[in-house]
């Protein structure tokens, strides 16, 4: 478990991760003036960014998932992700109810949305 926890930290700060996070915080400060709907259009047709969003989210839905599973460690988790999640789930939070409600699927990163929402409730 703590291996595990450990590696699954550590893969963030791996070159191709890196420039997957950068390329999601740039598109949010490029177009965060446009409405959700237009943010929603322009990730969507956006390809690159597309793939950085569904590498980076699917990312962090399995570190949610494993830790609701009990195989990855939370508080040594929480430690390192907790300002990450924040901060990503507040940018792109809207873009995941929307990708939601367009796909009719309640359940696209729900461990991730539902743990970035608990460590939220944490001072």
């Amino acid at each position: 478990k703590d291996v595990l926890t450990f590696n699954t930290a550590c893969k963030c700060h791996d070159k191709e991760m890196v420039s997957h996070f950068k390329a999601l915080k740039n598109f949010h400060k490029e177009n965060n003036s446009l409405s959700d709907k237009e943010f929603f259009n322009k990730l969507e047709g956006d390809t690159e960014t597309r793939i950085s969003f569904i590498i980076i989210f699917n990312y962090f839905e399995a570190i949610s998932l494993g830790i609701g599973w009990g195989i990855i460690d939370e508080n040594f988790t929480k430690g390192f992700f907790k300002t990450m999640f924040k901060e990503f789930g507040h940018l792109y939070g809207t873009y995941i109810t929307e990708l939601r409600k367009v796909n009719n699927a309640s359940s696209i990163f729900v461990n991730f949305t539902d743990l970035w929402h608990q460590w939220n409730l944490e001072v």
